[in-house]
Order: C-alpha cells, then sequence, then structure tokens
C-alpha cells in the first residue's frame, strides 16, 4: 500500500493520503491559509506577491535528502513544504 505524506522545515503534517493529489489538495490549503494570515496581519506588503506559492509558481523536480518534492514555499518563515511517498 502506497501513502503521501507532507512535510516542512519543522514537522510532519499530521494526515496522510492515498493519492499525491489529495496531498497537493491539502498544501495548497494550508498555502491559501498561510497568504489570509498574511493579508491580515499586513505581512502582505512585505512582498511583491504572496508570501506562500505552490511548487508549479516557484520550481520543478525539486527533492530534497528525504526523496520528498518540494510542491510550495512559505516565504514568512523561510520553508518548503514537501510530499512523500511512502510504501508499506
Amino acid at each position: 500500500m502506497t501513502i503521501f505524506i507532507i512535510y516542512d522545515g519543522e514537522k510532519v503534517w499530521k494526515k496522510a493520503y492515498t493519492t499525491f493529489d489529495e496531498a497537493l489538495e491539502a498544501v495548497k490549503i494550508g498555502m491559501d491559509e498561510v497568504n489570509v494570515f498574511a493579508t491580515k496581519e499586513r505581512f502582505y506588503e512585505l512582498y511583491e506577491e504572496r508570501p506562500a506559492k505552490m511548487e508549479a509558481e516557484i520550481r520543478h523536480d525539486v527533492k530534497d535528502s528525504m526523496g520528498g518534492v518540494l510542491v510550495a514555499w512559505n516565504e514568512l518563515e523561510k520553508m518548503g513544504v514537501f510530499i512523500m511517498e511512502l510504501t508499506y
């Protein structure tokens, strides 16, 4: 069986997903929340664009040392968000 986990520079996210697309949608929701927070706290003024971006907007095919694929970048916290496929 295969699952997909999400992690960033600080933690593994709480939920695992059965497809990459489900995990990617969860990351998109998380990045939208970061951007809403940035707007409310007026952090947006510090950036020319939204501080949290999905992988398609930044770089492609970037993997970290554990093999996770970079899917988003959070400029507020200066960290990438990765999805990793695990088979058990």
